[in-house]
């Protein structure tokens, strides 16, 4: 009888990294614009299309990002501007998903801040 060892197995998968997927907490008033910069780097091996870009609502604006993919091991910087709403107050936090051919095929990223709304 033979004996093999195998390798243990590994389901982790390179993917697109993201720096601080979470931007903590600005204090911001109404009028105010709060804006965060994710790098995204794609170390996935092989090029990345990126089909779209939906933010949670129409306060938060992701800029154009030049490329529509990243390819292997290049990054970009998605930049994300928020201006809160006049129903805005205390705590938000705004979503912002991309939708990749990457796998995982979402990534999200969110930014968070505490509104002060002095008409409430």
């Amino acid at each position: 009888m033979l004996l093999f060892a195998l390798p243990a197995c590994h389901t982790s998968q390179v993917k697109l990294v993201i720096t601080e997927t979470i931007r903590e907490k600005d204090t911001i008033t109404l009028g105010d614009t709060i804006k965060k910069m994710f790098f995204i780097i794609n170390q996935t091996g092989s090029k990345v299309n990126i089909f779209r870009i939906i933010a949670s609502c129409g306060c938060t604006i992701v800029s154009d990002i030049m490329e529509t993919y990243i390819a292997n091991g290049d990054s970009i910087i998605l930049t994300v501007k928020y201006t809160p709403e006049q129903i805005d107050s205390g705590d938000v936090s705004k979503t912002i998903v991309l939708y990749t051919d990457a796998n995982p095929k979402l990534y999200d990223v969110s930014i968070k801040a505490y509104v002060l709304n002095e008409r409430q």
